[in-house]
């Protein structure tokens, strides 16, 4: 009987191994093993591999610095705070609660109720008819994972919508119904006929209920999406728009020099409305009241508001032998009178942004 033939081991050529297979010498798939005198050896298995460390993928943002990417495994500073306030004790609860915070807020905007707008925004809504109220002819959209769409919902409390995919869905789709309503919303949302703004945004200018006749302070106003929905209930009344301009205004604040400068283009699509407009750059903490008397007589501070109560009140000093006026600290930083006395300003805003989470 002939004698078998031997392949030294050196002349064995096999491809690598998967991960946690089985590793022999002996077998025709296995690597080698060879320390130059050709003896076969057993390859001892290689360790599991670790398992991969569980990624959460955020909705996309068009803001590069913002990482999107959370680690399942590690403990953000925001669900520590929160965890340690004991809001939920259950732990599906809670995990139910991440995952409503992480996903993605839908599209929302309101149509402008500014007089002068009135016949764009009616224009724009015969234009968007088929794109908001999505007929029985008319397919429904979908993502482009295949998801089928919701229909857009009516916020008749803000005269807005809510469509059915977020912002990032929408503006990169390839579905021809969500690209022809990105369309739609960049061509009016220039105009001014309507603004895009998230529905916690819409809340507090909304349930104000700002009229005509009022002044407002909206303070840490930019970008200026209240704002200008504070412009345009000023100027919300008459039937053509032609009624002259509302009697009150809207002072913005905004602590950047830069953000204010957005704010300022922002409102500039609102164009003559802008007229009862006031863009400031102060500490919304320490933000100047003229109703309150700057100046300081003789005797103790004027009690008056306006230059008028000032003047008074100087001159009824004068007339008593007091030597006039003198420069002390002015009323308005002071504890015991207030700083803002009743009827400064019908309505305030004061969306603080990074509340410190």
């Amino acid at each position: 009987m002939p004698a078998p033939t031997v392949v030294p081991a050196t002349s064995a050529i096999a491809p690598p191994t998967e991960p946690g297979a089985c590793t022999s010498a002996r077998g025709a798939d296995d690597d080698d093993d060879d320390d130059g005198d050709g003896d076969v050896r057993e390859v001892p298995p290689p360790p599991p591999p670790r398992a991969p460390d569980e990624k959460i993928v955020l909705p996309r943002t068009s803001a590069p610095w913002f990482s999107r990417t959370l680690s399942a495994r590690s403990t953000t500073h925001f669900e520590e705070y929160y965890r340690r306030q004991n809001i939920l004790a259950d732990e599906r609860e809670w995990s139910a609660f991440l995952a409503h915070l992480r996903a993605p807020l839908p599209v929302t905007f309101r149509m402008s109720i500014m007089a002068s707008h009135r016949a764009g925004v009616e224009e724009a809504l015969r234009e968007g008819k088929r794109l908001l109220t999505p007929g029985a002819e008319n397919p429904r959209p979908r993502t482009d994972d295949g998801r089928v769409v919701p229909p857009p919902r009516r916020l008749d409390w803000c005269d807005g919508w809510q469509l059915g995919v977020d912002k990032m869905t929408l503006k990169y789709s390839r579905d021809a119904t969500l690209r022809e309503t990105q369309r739609w919303l960049v061509k009016h949302n220039s105009t001014g006929v309507l603004t895009r703004q998230a529905v916690d945004s819409m809340v507090p200018a909304a349930i104000l209920g700002v009229e005509p006749h009022h002044a407002v302070l909206d303070l840490c106003a930019s970008p200026g999406s209240k704002t200008t929905q504070c412009l345009e209930a000023l100027h919300a009344g008459g039937e053509t728009g032609g009624g002259g301009a509302p009697a009150g205004c809207v002072a913005a604040n905004d602590i950047d020099p830069r953000r204010c400068y957005f704010l300022v283009r922002r409102c500039a699509a609102l164009g003559a409305a802008t007229q009862a407009l006031m863009v400031t750059n102060h500490h919304a903490q320490w933000f100047p009241n003229g109703n309150v008397p700057l100046t300081t007589v003789a005797g103790g501070t004027t009690p008056g508001r306006g230059r008028d109560a000032i003047a008074k009140a100087i001159a009824k000093a004068k007339a008593n032998g007091a030597p006039g006026s003198a420069p002390l600290a002015p009323f308005a930083t002071r504890e015991d009178g207030g700083r803002y006395p009743e009827g400064s300003f019908d309505r305030i805003i004061c969306d603080v942004p990074c509340s410190g989470d």
